[in-house]
């Protein structure tokens, strides 16, 4: 497949978005300067992927949730975009160093027992920067959350090109990385520490985008990042970043010139979720769905929610087969209760339905209203 521009490679997929084609003229705006021997549409496909679109879902949400379904037919009109992102991916120095990754409302420690060998699918967004996950908008310092520290050796440090100018502590790991679960912890109440290191797969899970000899490709050792304990760590609340530009002393455009403002003017960088398959991410650990939200195939559509996008996906995993797998609808409804029960811990509600009406009540605690085939799921946890 022909490496082609970012305009062309997104043909494909521009109707999964609103306004696609405005971000990628801000992304390749923003992208004039050859940088690290980057194309300016190669890094635009970085720059483009780490933007926030307004009034709809993002491409780095929509891109990672089909690769995690690991279904070829649906990947089949990303692989001009992806040849393009993966190119530029390549192109820039592997880092070997620690990295870290957050999962919020959710305990990860049963699924990753040391030893285990894991392959992440998607495009898994870390930090250098362990205080990072402290702040509200992704772990917090409460409740559930699971903390991933990987050594890895092959993460592509994204901060020139991406649209937010500070994020020099966000390193991006390649689709098909491989690990090793090294150990686990649990320093705190409801906190779980879980050690990877990534190896090498038994074989290529994801063809490289060119041929060009391992020797060629820049590598940069960086020594291991020391923190503190996590569980002590996660008491601080961090200030925010200010921006400030990468791309040269051109100011650099922002979508308020063609639509709203993507981005808050002072950001942490993002860290997605990451759930036992990578079926997660951006994930976000704390980032949630726009809804209302259509699938790309067109199977369900989440009209209202109130969780991490992680749960959603969990929660949608188990709603699809207990409708498919047919009944009255109290017994759909029991089967994903029972389901969400045993995975997420109690107490889980689900109600079933041909036609709910367009009113959701708020409830105190998660909740997540799906249209799937013919039927309504509204699933919500108390207590």
């Amino acid at each position: 497949m022909p490496l082609v521009s970012l305009e062309k490679a997104l043909e494909p997929i521009s109707h999964f978005f609103n306004g696609i084609l405005e971000n990628a003229w801000v992304a390749k705006e923003n992208c004039q300067q050859s940088l690290e021997g980057l194309t300016q549409d190669e890094s635009a496909s970085i720059h483009l992927y780490t933007m926030q679109f307004d009034g709809g879902p993002s491409l780095f949400y929509v891109l990672n949730r089909t690769l995690r379904a690991e279904n070829r037919q649906d990947l089949q009109p990303w692989f001009s975009f992806l040849k393009l992102f993966l190119t530029a991916l390549h192109k820039l120095p592997s880092h070997a160093q620690t990295v870290w990754r957050g999962v919020r409302d959710v305990d990860l420690s049963s699924k990753y027992p040391k030893g285990k060998k894991v392959a992440w699918w998607g495009v898994s967004s870390c930090t250098t920067n362990v205080e990072v996950l402290k702040n509200e908008q992704f772990l917090g310092n409460t409740g559930i959350r699971t903390i991933f520290s990987i050594e890895c050796q092959n993460g592509k440090a994204i901060s020139r090109h991406s649209y937010f100018s500070d994020t020099e502590d966000e390193v991006i790991l390649m689709p098909g990385s491989y690990f090793e679960v090294i150990g686990q912890l649990n320093p705190a109440a409801g906190l779980y520490v879980i050690q990877l290191r990534e190896i090498n797969p038994p074989f290529p899970l994801v063809k490289p985008p060119f041929d060009k000899p391992a020797a060629s490709i820049p590598t940069e050792k960086v020594a291991p990042l020391k923190t503190a304990n996590p569980s002590a760590a996660i008491s601080i609340s961090p200030s925010p970043v200010q921006k400030s530009s990468t791309q040269g002393s051109s100011p650099r455009i922002s979508s308020a010139t063609i639509a709203k403002p993507l981005a808050p003017n002072s950001y942490v960088p993002k860290v997605e979720t990451q759930a036992v398959s990578q079926a997660t991410s951006d994930s976000s650990a704390t980032k949630k769905l726009d809804v209302p939200y259509t699938s790309p195939n067109g199977k369900f559509k989440v009209a209202a929610c109130d969780m991490s996008l992680y749960l959603q996906e969990r929660i949608i995993s188990i709603i699809i087969p207990a409708i498919e797998q047919g009944g009255k609808e109290t017994s759909m409804a029991q089967r994903i209760k029972t389901s969400l029960d045993t995975e997420h811990k109690p107490t889980w509600h689900c109600i079933v339905g041909e036609n709910f009406g367009s009113r959701i009540t708020p409830y105190k605690g998660y909740f997540l209203y799906v249209a799937y085939n013919k039927y309504h799921v509204l699933v919500w946890k108390s207590g």
